[in-house]
């Protein structure tokens, strides 16, 4: 049996209790930095507050709190449902209904909550980095399914003699970037890592994967409901680019758009896109955009023309013929078949060999882009002007994949191209350009945002509060390691 008890401390030491507090209090607690004499009683907090401001000491920590109770968590869900198989004779069932009842969630969730501690007990090394707070609960659960998709036994019920090696290599590469990088570049990342492995049979998964395609409504009960929608790759992409070509049309002004359907002209992007999606779908008399209109989407500083944009679009008048390029990467051994290597969609999604080939060379919609098999990389250019020239302006964004703000997900071909150090004392070139979307790059230059390069192409991003976090280029069609 395992029993937890939460012991809140201030910052000199002395025991809280959080009932007797209200949120205002702890909030104000949160952000008061901690006595000088209890800094120099613990070099390890000492440090963490010359790196990091009060408050986010405070976030940090408790994070790394959390993230040690999803370890327990996971266990004590695993012997829940232990406890329920014993008590069924193995009828699995009856843990479903255990989970239900005990944490009072739909089968739903106690199906995921129950898979997620399936998945970590079966990896001991993820669940103990886990439990000792270096990686999150997503993050552990996307480098543990990875992990099992290396086959252990082969085809004819023999154990594979590099089944450990294979394991101990994943591990290696996979721990260090799930602390680096957010979840979904995470996920890519190993996917690509396991097929240079030769362990993950990415068409057989894709003919699987396609089969469970489908949409589904969820209503809020406030008025609103969710859909959602499980896609091919290269048709989800198609989508959702149309549908953001025509929202960035509509906020901006095009005049050929008819009357905006939003109905707040200050509304985040994304309300603008759930309206262009009902416009799209429900055909209610406004085109879709041929080509985009000169105020719809801004050229940004150091950008190149519109045209230049990977993302450029090429519409017709209806959703089933609209033309929006969007970048397949194919390693050129793979494009000439000599190998099976597998291809990406926009730096994100990972498909087969078979279908970037045909996607790279017989669709206008595609624009193919080569990489080299053995380093992944593509060559830096550089230029004497402000302005860079087109084949840099393609290959920064390409190589970038979003906005390179932590967390952000604005995709390349909708940012600014950024000189980190400013133009003419820096150069125009891959190695001073980042993508960033027109918000992150107004708070660079306004905020008091501090951005640094480090190794690896990284940049280094120091917030008015002292929070750091180091965001990376698109790696994940890079070499496998």
């Amino acid at each position: 049996m395992i029993i937890l008890e939460l012991v809140v401390r201030d910052g000199a030491g002395r025991v809280l209790d959080l009932e007797a507090l209200d949120v205002a209090e702890v909030v104000e607690l949160a952000g008061d930095a901690p006595p000088p004499e209890r800094m120099a009683n613990d070099p390890e907090l000492g440090l963490d507050v010359r790196a990091w401001g009060a408050a986010h000491l405070s976030m940090e920590g408790v994070d790394r709190t959390l993230r040690q109770v999803h370890a327990l968590r996971t266990a004590c869900v695993a012997a829940v449902a232990d406890a329920a198989d014993a008590a069924s004779g193995g009828f699995g069932e009856r843990a479903l209904d255990e989970l239900m009842t005990g944490l009072l969630v739909s089968r739903r969730s106690a199906q995921h909550t129950h898979g997620q501690a399936q998945v970590l007990r079966s990896q001991p090394e993820v669940w103990a980095a886990l439990a000792a707070g270096s990686i999150d609960l997503t993050r552990a659960v996307i480098l543990a399914d990875a992990l099992l998709a290396i086959p252990e036994w082969d085809d004819e019920g023999a154990r594979r003699p590099t089944f450990e090696d294979e394991r101990t290599t994943l591990l290696a590469v996979g721990l260090p970037y799930a602390r680096e990088r957010t979840a979904r570049r995470l996920e890519q990342y190993l996917r690509r890592q396991l097929s240079g492995l030769g362990c993950e049979d990415r068409a057989r998964r894709r003919r699987r994967a396609l089969v469970q395609r489908g949409v589904w409504i969820a209503h809020d009960g406030d008025g609103t409901a969710d859909i959602t929608a499980r896609l091919s790759s290269e048709d989800a992409e198609r989508v959702y680019a149309t549908i953001r070509s025509m929202a960035l049309a509509d906020r901006n002004g095009d005049p050929t758009q008819g009357e905006p359907h939003c109905p707040d002209p200050a509304a985040p992007m994304d309300t603008w896109m759930a309206a262009a999606l009902v416009d799209a779908v429900l055909g209610t008399g406004r085109a879709l955009p041929r080509h985009r209109h000169p105020g719809a989407h801004p050229e940004p500083p150091g950008s190149g023309t519109a045209a230049d944009a990977a993302g450029s679009d090429e519409a017709g008048p209806a959703p089933a013929t609209t033309q929006t390029v969007i970048n397949v990467t194919v390693p050129i051994a793979s494009l000439a078949g000599l190998t099976d290597e597998p291809g990406t969609i926009n730096g994100f999604g990972v498909i087969p060999a078979q279908h970037a080939r045909r996607l790279a060379a017989g669709d206008a919609r595609w624009r193919h882009v080569l990489t080299c098999r053995t380093t992944g990389a593509l060559l830096d250019v550089g230029s004497l002007s402000y302005r860079p020239p087109a084949p840099l302006a393609r290959h920064v964004r390409l190589r970038d994949g979003t906005c390179r703000f932590p967390g952000c997900a604005v995709p390349a071909r909708e940012c600014d191209l950024d000189h980190l150090v400013p133009f003419p004392d820096g150069p125009t070139s891959a190695a001073n350009l980042h993508a960033l979307c027109r918000r992150h790059h107004g708070l660079k230059h306004e905020g008091g945002w501090r951005v640094q390069a480090v190794r690896d192409g990284g940049l280094r991003w120091t917030s008015p509060l002292g929070a750091q976090a180091t965001t990376y280029p698109d790696d994940t069609w890079a070499a496998v390691a």
